[in-house]
């Protein structure tokens, strides 16, 4: 076990006390859309040898719908997402925390100009409001895992495919308290946007969003690894690592337009993502990867141009030693 993972292994100790009891304690969640209860499963290799030792959620893409699976309740902190891709297309899944004044009939209807795999892609102002925390794609019945801060609250995941083939799902969050329990506080829960920054976990590679670009991505070494992907722009962003025999900025750029689209990279696969990250959001993708070229890209439209980020050249290239 490297030297980070003994680093991530003693440091989540103190944030997984937060949580043990919830743990211990589970107890049936609220029946919601697509959403089941289950106690944590064992972590994955990959995330065993990183020493990650989450309370997991399970999303599975299938062919009209999401499969989630929780635990019971689900109580705020980071969680080990795992996102299953049992249909035979590319797929992804994001959460999102909507404002308050917004339901999952809007977020559905805001997807069809949103996300259209081309130029043009129109986004409602409420947007901004909304809080973006991560998700993951997968190639066709590919499975891919990041770890996400979840805060309190209700949250919904939805597909950036064109294709718009999974509808809407939900699930909630709860205090650590309330999962214990314990009775709510008397004030006021604060807005996603206020909650207290979740503290960075040990990570191999630190990767900064912004507009149109990737920095701290150019190197990467084999193996087992945490990549750490933080939007520093002003506009939402996300992350696909596309990997193959000879993947470069041109293969990476075709395959961002690709999988904009909802169709798969060509020359490629992907070996690992994070989902939509709202501006000053972090998630962290974890990986196995292996010697050979690799495109890092982002998928989305710009909500200011409505044109594809990829176009503005939002490609880096990762040479893996």
């Amino acid at each position: 076990m490297s030297a980070n993972a003994q680093e991530r292994g003693r440091g989540f100790g103190a944030i997984l006390l937060s949580v043990l009891l919830a743990l211990m304690a589970m107890v049936p969640l609220a029946a919601t859309a697509g959403a089941q209860a289950t106690p944590a499963a064992e972590a994955t290799p990959v995330a065993a040898d990183l020493g990650l030792e989450f309370p997991e959620i399970e999303i599975r893409a299938q062919e009209t719908n999401y499969s989630i699976t929780v635990p019971a309740p689900v109580a705020a902190g980071p969680h080990l997402v795992r996102f299953v891709n049992q249909t035979d297309v590319v797929a992804d899944a994001n959460l999102v925390l909507l404002p308050e004044d917004r339901t999952s009939g809007d977020l559905s209807g805001a997807l069809v100009t949103a996300f259209t795999g081309e130029s043009g892609a129109e986004f409602p102002d409420w947007f901004d409001e909304a809080t973006f925390v991560g998700g993951s794609w997968a190639d066709a019945q590919g499975t891919n895992e990041v770890v996400l801060n979840l805060t309190p609250g209700r949250y919904y995941v939805f597909t950036s495919n064109p294709s718009r083939a999974q509808s809407v799902q939900a699930f909630t969050v709860v205090t650590p308290e309330e999962a214990a329990g314990e009775p709510a506080p008397a004030t006021p829960t604060a807005s996603p946007s206020a909650s207290p920054v979740a503290e960075a976990l040990p990570s191999d590679v630190q990767v900064s969003a912004t507009e149109f670009e990737f920095s701290g991505a150019e190197l990467a070494s084999t193996g087992t690894q945490l990549w750490q992907v933080t939007n520093d722009g002003e506009n939402i962003h996300n992350a696909v690592l596309v990997g193959g025999d000879d993947v470069d900025e041109e293969a990476g750029t075709a395959a961002a337009e690709s999988l904009a689209s909802g169709e798969s990279a060509e020359d490629g696969e992907i070996v690992g993502a994070v989902g939509i990250l709202s501006p000053a959001q972090t998630a962290y993708m974890l990986l196995d990867l292996e010697a050979g070229g690799h495109a890092l890209v982002d998928t989305l439209p710009d909500p200011d141009s409505g044109d594809l980020n990829i176009g503005e050249g939002m490609v880096a290239v990762v040479e893996v030693e």
